[in-house]
C-alpha cells in the first residue's frame, strides 16, 4: 500500500535525481497487510466494529472453485472464482528498499493513517 502523497514524493525524487534515470522502483509504506488487517482498518475508519469471526479459508477457496465451474458452464467471467479467492488469501509483500537507497524515499503515511481521511473525502463527495 502507498499513500498518494508518498507516491508523489517518490516520483518527484526520481525526477530530480540523475542516478534514478532508467530505474524501476517499488513504492510502498513498508508495512505487511493481510486481508484481515485491511478489513479491520476499514471498519475502524468507518466507525464500525469488525466481526470477530471470519469465513474459513477452505470455504473461500471452495467457493472459488464453484465459481470456476460456473465460468465453464456459463462461458463468462463471474465475480468470484479461484483467482479472486487467491488474491484474498495469498500473500504478496513489496518493499521500497531500492527507492529508499537511491531516491532517499521514506514513507510518511500508513494505511491506518490515510483511511480516515479517505472516508471523509468519500462521504463529502457522496453528500453532494
Amino acid at each position: 500500500m502507498v499513500d498518494v502523497r508518498d507516491l508523489a514524493e517518490a516520483v518527484l525524487a526520481a525526477a530530480e535525481r540523475p542516478e534514478a534515470a532508467g530505474g524501476v522502483y517499488i513504492i510502498s509504506d513498508g508495512e505487511d497487510y493481510s486481508t484481515r488487517r485491511i478489513y479491520e482498518a476499514m471498519c475502524w475508519a468507518l466507525g464500525r466494529q469488525a466481526p470477530k469471526w471470519a469465513v474459513p479459508a477452505a470455504v473461500l477457496r471452495g467457493m472459488g472453485y464453484v465459481g470456476d465451474l460456473g465460468e465453464r458452464i456459463f462461458r463468462r467471467t463471474l465475480p468470484y472464482n479461484s483467482a479472486v479467492a487467491s488474491r484474498l488469501l495469498d500473500s504478496a509483500c513489496y518493499r521500497s528498499l531500492r527507492a529508499e537507497q537511491v531516491l532517499g524515499f521514506r514513507p510518511r503515511y500508513r494505511l491506518e493513517d490515510a483511511l480516515p481521511e479517505m472516508v471523509e473525502v468519500y462521504r463529502r463527495q457522496v453528500a453532494r
